[in-house]
């Protein structure tokens, strides 16, 4: 999805047959890629103009393409809140791009929208003129990590490979968040710097310390000083206590279900297929279940339930609840 951005970006300094691209869907992450790529195109001393549907008519936004710019012979477009348009003004502006478009100082055209749908006959027709066409869909993990090593790469900063993967997974592969938070630490280690778990810790960031799976590991086998230390972790970096709740559930429904005996057998990517996660957490989960007794899932989900009921309903600190609930599901994991 970005490499077909980053292609589009690259036609369009050096292609005359490039025609342009269109961005479509929701996931916010790309079309803010597509803004920044355009700016860095204007830096580069392309002539830039913007031009958003729902202040704009389409007679208003053909004479202004067909208008020379005063710096340059010709220049880039981008045409936003595309949905904004009635499909007779969708159906005109097909007309132009067909036929006045490669006669207009306009070089390139890049389109986009976040509430087009994709069964569009303006998406159907655009691919037909070798438009760039993108849907907006989240990334998938192993492409936010290699997203941040290239950063990290640009920024002569080395991390450690275990501490991205924690931090991909906790946030969700949230890629603008994890920008955000490997801003912080790249600012702390500086150029040629290392990132570690310390420094995660250091600065407040989920990592390895906080990471539901260390979590969950040390409440399963019993650990208790380590899981309070952990839950203090998560506490400490402002982790909602529903959201810490929440997490360890799916954690525990996912261990149920890789301990049945169908997928007990099955490799870590196998088991990824089956359960739709990524491989590194079914390899986590491989080693979890063989460390989980058979009875241990039905009390903890009647212990968890209650806290659920307790962090909606009770007066008692947050904290408090989760501290408890801690203290009986680990009873539970160590029960003879």
């Amino acid at each position: 999805m970005l490499k077909t951005l980053d292609e589009a970006f690259s036609r369009a300094l050096t292609d005359t047959s490039f025609w342009g691209c269109l961005l479509y869907g929701s996931e916010n992450y790309p079309h803010a890629y597509l803004s920044h790529g355009l700016k860095t195109l204007a830096d580069r001393g392309q002539v830039l103009e913007i031009f958003d549907c729902s202040q704009l008519s389409l007679p208003d936004f053909r004479l202004t393409c067909a208008t020379p710019s005063f710096f340059a012979a010709s220049k880039i477009v981008h045409l936003y809140n595309l949905d904004q348009f009635a499909k007779n003004d969708l159906e005109k502006l097909l007309e132009w791009i067909e036929r006045e478009a490669p006669r207009s100082p306009v070089r390139a055209l890049f389109l986009s929208s976040f509430k087009l749908d994709g069964r569009s006959f303006l998406v159907s027709r655009l691919k037909k003129k070798d438009f760039f066409i993108v849907k907006s869909d989240k990334m998938k993990p192993a492409e936010v990590r290699q997203r941040l090593l290239q950063r990290l790469q640009e920024h002569e900063i080395a991390i450690d490979g275990k501490v991205l993967d924690e931090l991909v997974l906790l946030h969700d592969a949230n890629l603008p968040m994890l920008e955000s938070e490997l801003e912080k630490m790249e600012l702390y280690v500086g150029p040629g710097g290392r990132i570690d778990r310390r420094t995660a810790d250091l600065l407040g960031v989920d990592s390895g310390g906080g990471n539901i799976f260390a979590f969950c590991d040390a409440v399963c086998e019993g650990q208790l000083p380590r899981s309070l230390e952990i839950l203090e972790a998560l506490l400490r970096a402002r982790t909602e206590p529903l959201l810490i709740l929440a997490m360890l559930a799916r954690q525990y429904r996912l261990l149920g279900r890789a301990a049945s005996p169908e997928l007990q057998r099955l490799t870590s990517s196998k088991l990824a297929e089956a359960l739709k996660i990524h491989p590194y957490v079914a390899g986590k989960l491989l080693t979890q279940v063989k460390r989980m007794k058979p009875m241990v899932y039905a009390p903890a989900f009647k212990i968890m339930l209650e806290v659920d009921r307790a962090l909606k309903r009770s007066l008692l600190p947050s904290r408090l609840i989760l501290e408890d609930m801690v203290l009986q599901l680990v009873r539970v994991a160590t029960a003879k």
